[in-house]
């Protein structure tokens, strides 16, 4: 029994030296370019929580300036919004003005007109040649009796 143990023990170390071995050629083989271009992929998946943090911070910073642009257009609506407000402000100021200024001259007109009728009237009724009102016979007692003169 105790040759097989020792037989065993021999081949039990043998094997050891044996796995030893492939161990070591394990390591070189890993260390050849070959194995090393496969490795790259491994070496990556170590470094893709830094590229993802990397893309959620680019996606981040992209969404920003999104949001930036978003509001940017929203300013530019408001403020074509307030322009055209004031446009419609301006025009609404010029109709107004339109307005007051053909009621002045209307007023003016009326003021002209009421002065030409009462001209009109003071001229029929008085007996004044000077002014080359119509004389009516020379009776002249309805312009000392109503004096039209006063009236203008």
């Amino acid at each position: 029994m105790k040759r097989f143990d020792r037989g065993r023990r021999h081949e039990e170390t043998e094997t050891e030296t044996k796995r030893g071995g492939d161990e070591q050629q394990q390591q070189l083989l890993l260390l050849s370019p070959p194995v090393l271009s496969l490795l790259s992929p491994l070496s990556l998946m170590k470094e893709a929580p830094k590229q993802v943090l990397l893309s959620a911070a680019a996606a981040a910073a992209a969404a920003a300036a999104a949001a930036v642009a978003a509001a940017a257009a929203v300013a530019a609506a408001a403020g074509a919004a307030a322009a055209a407000g004031a446009a419609a402000a301006a025009t609404a100021a010029a109709t107004a003005a339109t307005a007051a200024t053909a009621a002045a001259a209307a007023a003016a007109a009326a003021a002209v007109g009421l002065c030409l009728s009462a001209t009109l009237i003071w001229c029929l009724c008085s007996s004044n040649q000077q002014f080359g009102c119509i004389d009516r016979g020379g009776d002249s007692s309805f312009v000392k009796e109503t004096n039209f003169f006063w009236l203008l």
